[in-house]
């Protein structure tokens, strides 16, 4: 796989050929697996996605290749992980979850053809919104028992230890080690601004100063910093304590805000829930009011402190509450959306445009291109998985789990 990633962002037509072997390839596995449920599906969908960046700017970086076809090869693990939804899809019985999600995808297509964002940005946008639901069902089916899931996330904790080893050695060699790799290739094929150095979304503000980002093979440290915060979280439930340490100090280099909020929750909600299990002895059906006021307070304290950092201009994360403002101000003038592509990272301008202000607001992003329903729906979406998802959790030694479950 790694060597069709390579000769595939060589040049245009090897994308091309490239992305019909990736097909068949995706087709294939899933023709042969899909019956036996086997995790090595859901094995080359993680790999995929965190070493696709890499691999690609290998290829483009030799040949010397920046054009929009790298574009079209950073799309191939969603190619797989859509394949491998649909195979999903279709081998089990379809229910009311699908059917609202078949609303929402089709909701989605219409707003692709509003609004002036061009047709990558779109694509993009698109693809950001539904493919949760794919990765769902892959997960439903391939990861269906206790023993595929200690399979699949021993396996994760092996991917994150070596990607935080290669985080640091690259991170010591500076700028010059990731534009070895190709890192500005990508970037500039993916119309992201690049800087002098490397991308800007490499930097970060922390304490008044401009840090570096750890991103290793993922070329992204936003994205890269929730895939270790998660492996993290795995190791502890799993009591790697070693691993644990190492990949929290991994996590810190990201810099990633949302991913360090993600571990911080995880371990507060952890240490609450044992101190109330140590102060009841029966915690889940006495005195459930005390449980609730003592989770109330914490979470309030660590929504005030963050709150609190995020909006001093000496820490990088105050730009997310700008952008929700921001995004609440517009969409409240205009409830049913300003379509997709419309705001965002990707979005161009001579000017900083309010589709541009909201890129880092999340979830109010979603509803500047797609309206309130459409957010609505998606959150609506969303909890009916987590549902789901924790209803299963109780069923194996992974219920620590849960937080991820209904937070994410």
């Amino acid at each position: 796989m790694s060597l069709l990633f390579i000769l595939s962002s060589t040049n245009k037509i090897m994308t091309i050929i490239g992305l019909l072997l990736f097909l068949i390839f995706a087709i294939y596995g899933n023709v042969k697996y899909v019956r036996t449920g086997d995790v090595i599906i859901a094995k080359l969908i993680v790999t995929a996605i965190l070493f696709q960046n890499f691999f690609i700017g290998i290829g483009a970086h030799v040949f010397s290749n920046n054009s929009d076809s790298l574009s079209l090869v950073t799309q191939f693990p969603f190619l797989l992980i859509l394949i491998s939804g649909i195979f999903s899809l279709v081998y089990k019985r379809i229910d009311k979850r699908d059917i609202w999600f078949l609303v929402f995808l089709i909701l989605c297509t219409v707003y692709c053809f509003i609004g002036k964002g061009s047709i990558s940005v779109k694509l993009v946008y698109f693809r950001n919104f539904t493919a949760f639901y794919f990765v769902f069902l892959c997960g439903k089916h391939y990861l269906d028992t206790k023993e595929k899931i200690d399979v699949f996330l021993k396996y994760i904790t092996k991917l994150a230890v070596l990607a935080g080893v290669f985080g640091i050695l690259i991170s010591c060699l500076g700028e010059s080690g990731y534009e070895f790799f190709g890192v500005n290739e990508i970037y500039i094929a993916k119309r992201y601004t690049v800087w002098e150095g490397l991308p800007g979304n490499f930097y970060t503000m922390f304490n008044g100063k401009w840090v570096s980002r750890m991103a290793s093979f993922y070329f992204e440290p936003v994205n890269f910093s929730y895939f270790m915060a998660f492996s993290a979280i795995i190791s502890f439930c799993r009591k790697k304590w070693k691993i644990f340490v190492f990949l929290i100090l991994c996590e810190f280099l990201t810099f990633g805000k949302g991913g360090w909020f993600v571990l911080i929750a995880f371990l507060g909600v952890t240490l609450a829930h044992t101190i109330v299990q140590k102060i009841f002895d029966n915690w889940e059906t006495k005195k459930i009011k005390n449980v609730i006021l003592l989770l109330s307070l914490f979470g309030s304290g660590c929504f005030g402190t963050i709150f609190y950092l995020f909006l001093t201009s000496k820490f990088g994360g105050y730009l997310h509450f700008y952008g929700l403002i921001t995004a609440v101000k517009y969409i409240s003038e205009r409830p049913w959306g300003y379509g997709m592509g419309s705001a965002g990272n990707l979005v161009k301008g001579l000017e900083m445009s309010a589709g541009h202000t909201v890129a880092e607001a999340g979830l109010a992003n979603m509803g500047y291109q797609i309206g309130v329903f459409g957010m609505a729906l998606f959150i609506g979406i969303v909890m009916s998985l987590s549902i789901n998802i924790t209803a299963f959790i109780d069923d194996n030694k992974y219920k620590k789990f849960k937080v991820l479950a209904t937070g994410s």
